[in-house]
């Protein structure tokens, strides 16, 4: 495989896949939308057979008990395929899901300690506007409904990868397409809990891209990535600390290789309790070897023309989940897992198997130095109790001062419960003296009332009084102007009859009304 198809966003999950388990071998590998499998058993390789028709994509892991498992999309349909490792037995298919009208790619599958499988991959829509990071579960029994570890919009793109731990738990780093603003971001899932707790951003800017991802026996996540800066291209590291604060956490990002003129993809490998990091930048490769907390050098920028990728998954042992690693075709580079052969470009892959038999051999010899091994483990074993009671005489002084600071902290809460029972009592004293001031305030107000009441009553008693004089003024007046128009009446009628009588008469009335001189 060329680097230039590599470095394609999906390109390590077009890579071939290597199975390894006790006593067999496994490689999947795609041709014209066909899946193959070529399984190596006993230093004997059989031919490769077809086992789909039509991929788009595929995964392939191992669960604790070392049976291989392959998760294929076909036309947007996943299927989880089992029963690999039996010979010439029909494969078990179980429809996972179906993503109607969403394209899915980038998938990483993974098992855990519990014997269950955790599939991961990213779909978007079709206008590629929003995507989803899924998370499918498979408890052993059967597949459960997807949850959503992720959403986003803009960019589809969530290239990342997936490490489980010696607990089960998985480690998760994937990528944020934001343009200039994309940036790596870590998960963890709890197996206890099956929950997925809060992103934290583990790269800075600068297009961080192809993340790898490995965990070791003291469960340290050793995270690898490319990046560029000022026109350059880096191989960018951080480290993950088990353990609390302050030892614990994730270390500061350290570049570890020299600026590259052209893009590199990183490769990071976890063997023999040994860490190494490679990468292949314009036809060459370094690696380097991480010894205590510093990288060293073993090869730097040797030539390989020609080569091939193949993502290897392989057992650790019998209590841990299995662990994945790359394996680099073409040249017998040295301390690296490497297989002396290039992928042709169509099926026919003879000279590769042969040289891939050749490194089933030379692993079949590795068990003959068992018993060197076990020496070099017997003399790390008598170092770890050393080291462990330097630990616990350290964790003795840790204690110690731990106490010390505890009866401090006991010190500084006795006075701050004295402060607060004082504040407590003088807000009782304030409360007490604000409801006595209330209460005669409350006795001031209601006589008042009382007064006020007895005021306004003698106001309504004077009110009445007046009202009813005046109706007793309205009916006099009524009475005298009745007897106005009486005497009105009775003085026209006098006019009349004066008018009508002699003159005689009107003489001496005339005298009569005289006023007098």
């Amino acid at each position: 495989m060329s680097l230039n198809k590599i470095f394609g966003d999906e390109g390590p999950t077009r890579a071939p896949r290597m199975i390894t388990t006790r006593t067999n071998q496994y490689l999947f590998y795609r041709c014209q939308e066909k899946l193959f499998l070529q399984k190596g058993e006993d230093r004997n390789w059989e031919e490769a057979r077809v086992i789909s028709p039509r991929v788009d994509k595929f995964v392939v892991t191992l669960d604790t008990g070392f049976r291989p498992h392959l998760v294929v999309i076909d036309r947007g349909d996943l299927f989880h395929l089992t029963g690999l490792e039996e010979k010439d037995a029909q494969l078990k298919e179980q429809p996972i899901f179906k993503e109607e009208g969403r394209t899915c790619r980038n998938l990483l599958l993974s098992g855990d300690s519990k014997g269950g499988l955790h599939l991961l991959y990213s779909a978007s829509d079709p206008d590629k506007t929003h995507w989803w990071l899924l998370h499918h579960y498979y408890d052993g029994n059967r597949w459960l409904e997807p949850r959503v570890v992720d959403f986003g919009g803009a960019a589809a793109e969530n290239p990342g990868c997936l490490a489980a731990d010696q607990t089960g738990n998985l480690h998760l780093v994937y990528t944020v397409d934001e343009g200039d603003n994309t940036r790596l971001y870590y998960r963890y899932f709890s197996l206890s809990t099956l929950s997925w707790d809060r992103a934290f951003p583990v790269s800075g800017y600068g297009g961080p891209r192809f993340p790898n991802l490995v965990v070791d026996r003291q469960q340290n996540l050793h995270l690898l990535w490319s990046s560029r800066q000022d026109g350059h291209y880096y191989i960018n590291y951080r480290q993950l600390t088990a353990g609390g604060w302050p030892s614990g956490g994730w270390r500061g990002v350290e570049v570890i290789s020299p600026p590259l003129g052209s893009p590199a993809f990183p490769l990071l490998n976890y063997r023999e309790e040994t860490i190494t990091a490679g990468w292949v930048s314009g036809g060459k490769f370094w690696q380097s070897m991480l010894v205590g907390r510093e990288w060293h050098e073993k090869i730097g920028g040797q030539e390989i023309p020609g080569y091939m990728l193949i993502f290897s998954c392989h057992p650790v042992d019998w209590e841990s989940p299995p662990a994945t690693a790359w394996i680099l075709g073409q040249g017998p580079l040295p301390q690296l897992e490497l297989v002396a052969a290039t992928a042709p470009q169509q099926p026919g892959w003879d000279p590769y198997f042969k040289e891939l038999n050749l490194y089933s051999k030379h692993l079949i010899h590795r068990a003959s130095e068992l018993t060197a091994t076990k020496g070099h483990l017997e003399r790390s074993l008598e170092a770890k109790q050393r080291e462990m009671f330097w630990m616990s005489q350290h964790k003795r002084k840790k204690i110690g001062a731990l106490t010390q600071s505890l009866q401090q902290k006991n010190r500084e809460l006795q006075e701050l419960e004295e402060k607060l029972q004082q504040t407590i009592d003088s807000l009782k004293n304030k409360t007490e003296k604000s409801r006595r001031e209330w209460h005669e305030k409350k006795k001031s107000y209601q006589l008042q009332v009382t007064q006020k009441e007895e005021e306004s009553r003698q106001l309504k008693q004077m009110l009445l009084e007046k009202e009813n004089t005046i109706a007793r003024s309205e009916a006099r007046i009524q009475e005298l102007q009745k007897s106005t128009l009486r005497l009105q009446k009775e003085n026209q009628l006098l006019q009349r009859r004066l008018e009508q009588s002699s003159p005689g008469i009107r003489k001496w009335l005339g005298k009569v009304f005289q006023p007098r001189q």
